[in-house]
């Protein structure tokens, strides 16, 4: 952006530089401390010699209570053509608060003419932003009263119409530009949102909607453009605006260099300091002793910023992040270069073109430029952080999560294991103190240990299921003939219907016997333990229409109710009312898990009074 501004500064002086130049203006000075002479007294004086020859195009009074008068000889414009039709008198800085033409006129008549920035700019002739004076017919000489309660600057430059208008329009192209990069800062900044969380984010906008309130104010547009009918406002917001701007460099420095009372209290007192002394400029605005204390503020703003300049300048050799510091120390030092240059123009102290009049808001500039590079750092930093932060919150939520999945897997486990292996060990305990004498003692030992080995082999199962160590092996076996063994085992305990197609009986499949016999095991012992008493389990195998094989297992509701559809493959799960039967909640998650390991696929349906699973495997 600032090459942008020289960018635009080349093309205007580009364009300048076919235009007629301004011509300056050779001026006498005599100083009124009583402030109450009128142009009378004043002739009088020039008669007498009192008025001094000025050697300088500009005057510099220096913060002042007194007025200037000044002898202006427009006799050189006279002899020029170009001034045939009027003299057109700028004045410059803005901010002069009280300025008076007197000249006579081809008729010996005296002629008045006011501006500065505590009379409205609507009563001006020629409203311009800073003071402007019309002279149609050139006397010899005409005087100029000057009394501002800012500093006493004065520079002139007298314009042909044509050249005024020209250089008017190019200045004034080159401020819309400023302001434009300023306002979109702002809203850029606004826009951002971390402002409303981030302090150095709140004080960074608020220094930029103070610097160009003092753009604007400094430069006249707000009396021009504003405040048209409130001059005395106009006049105090100049003032008051650099003040403002001096609390809030100091604000966004103790933020930017890191100062506080612990760490580095003699700078951050220092800091304070220049608080203070801005809120006590902003009070001499109001109580009219601005005067008084500009000249002790304005050396000490110098003062500040060197330490501020010492502090960026170490700042760059210690911190991690040395490229944001190196930004910083360049506009500290740009700023610095700004102070005193204005600073001493303001306090009378050094001779001032329009040039040097304008340094400081060109450094100021090229300061904000650089801090808001800084502050887009620190955006891009922040959301890096805040992300990195997001994502270990991310990770340690997902950690934890699996930590209390694990816990409460091992306590559902710990729960199944005491709750299901409590019954068949007590039938063995009883088996065992009656020494297996009555009638049913042996074959209900033995089923309960056939119970326990049930539970151990599907923890097994689950365990190399989760832990990825089952493989499947496919190799050639005759589905009929193992699903027969299956069924043969399960038809002591339970009325088993087994059908299947006479194509079936001799065919050959591939695929893994093992996990296949898994699935058959599982589902229908779930058929035997769950259906209803005294009625019939069907299992069906066969074949779909694109040559698949098809497992079917069909069983009446029994005394606990239908399952529940959603949740019957889940690990664990078991219907409440079911907790009477043996089982350990892991038979239809295991068969769940087999099917999808063959690349099949279950479902689970109620029809009626009958409870459906069917599986589809495909040839591997």
């Amino acid at each position: 952006m600032a090459l942008v501004w020289f960018s635009a500064s080349l093309l205007i002086n580009a364009a300048s530089a076919s235009q007629p130049q301004p011509q300056t203006i050779t001026f006498s000075v005599f100083e009124d401390k009583t402030t109450e002479l009128t142009l009378a007294d004043v002739f009088q004086a020039s008669e007498h010699g009192e008025f001094i020859p000025h050697p300088s195009t500009s005057f510099l009074g220096g913060y002042t209570r007194s007025a200037f008068w000044f002898q202006l000889d427009l006799r050189p414009f006279k002899q020029q053509a170009i001034y045939e039709n009027g003299l057109w008198l700028e004045i410059q800085p803005p901010y002069l608060d009280f300025l008076d033409l007197h000249y006579q006129d081809d008729h010996g008549q005296w002629q008045h003419h006011q501006a500065g920035n505590k009379r409205p700019y609507a009563d001006q002739l020629h409203p311009h932003r800073s003071a402007l004076f019309v002279i149609e017919n050139l006397p010899d000489y005409a005087y100029l009263r000057l009394q501002t309660h800012s500093t006493t600057i004065l520079i002139m430059n007298g314009w042909s119409e044509q050249a005024f208008f020209s250089n008017a329009r190019n200045s004034y192209v080159l401020f819309a530009l400023v302001f434009g990069i300023l306002l979109t800062l702002l809203v850029f900044n606004l826009f951002q949102g971390d402002w409303i969380k981030n302090r150095l984010y709140q004080f960074f906008v608020i220094y930029l909607a103070i610097f160009i309130l003092t753009m604007v104010s400094v430069n006249g547009f707000l009396g021009l453009y504003l405040l048209q009918n409130w001059p005395t406002l106009d006049a105090m917001l100049v003032p008051l605006s650099f003040m403002m701007l001096l609390v809030a460099v100091s604000v966004v420095y103790i933020e930017f260099l890191e100062l506080s009372l612990r760490r580095t209290p003699i700078l951050f007192g220092m800091t304070l300091l220049a608080i203070a002394a801005g809120a006590i400029g902003i009070i001499g605005v109001f109580f009219h002793f601005y005067v008084d204390v500009i000249p002790f503020i304005g050396l000490y703003v110098i003062l500040m910023y060197s330490t501020w300049l010492i502090k960026a300048f170490y700042l760059t050799f210690t911190s991690v992040l040395k490229f944001e510091q190196i930004l910083i120390f360049l506009a500290t030092l740009s700023g610095l270069l700004g102070s005193i240059t204005m600073i001493l123009v303001l306090l009378g102290w050094l001779s001032v073109e329009v040039f040097g009049l304008y340094l400081f808001q060109m450094t100021s500039f090229v300061a904000v430029l650089l801090l808001q590079f800084v502050m887009v750092l620190k955006i891009r930093h922040a959301i890096t952080q805040r992300q990195s932060m997001e994502k270990q919150h991310q990770i340690s939520s997902e950690r934890l999560a699996i930590t209390e999945k694990v816990k409460l897997e091992k306590e559902r486990f710990l729960a199944m294991l005491s709750h299901e292996l409590k019954t068949p060990l007590s039938v063995i305990q009883i088996a065992l103190e009656q020494n297996l004498s009555l009638p049913n003692s042996k074959p209900h030992a033995l089923m309960a240990l056939k119970d326990i080995d049930q539970v151990i082999e599907r923890c097994t199962h689950v365990q190399r299921f989760e832990e990825r160590k089952t493989l499947v092996n496919p190799v050639e076996f005759e589905p009929y003939e193992l699903l027969k063994r299956v069924v043969g085992y399960y038809a002591t305990i339970g009325d088993i219907r087994f059908t299947a197609p006479a194509t079936l009986k001799s065919l050959i499949w591939v695929s893994d016997s093992n996990i296949f016999q898994v699935i058959c095991n599982n589902l229908i012992d779930n058929a035997v333990k769950y259906s209803q008493d005294n009625t019939e389990i069907s299992v069906y195998l066969g074949q779909t229409d694109s040559g698949e094989l098809l497992l079917e297992v069909k069983n009446c509701v029994g005394e606990y109710g239908p399952p529940d559809i959603d949740r019957v493959f889940e690990k664990y799960y078991r219907s409440p009312a079911a907790k009477k039967v043996t089982g350990s909640g892991l038979g239809l998650y295991l068969v769940h898990g087999s099917v999808d390991l063959l690349g099949g696929h279950i479902q689970v349906k109620t029809d009626d009074d009958l409870v459906i699973f069917t599986v589809i495997l495909p040839r591997l």
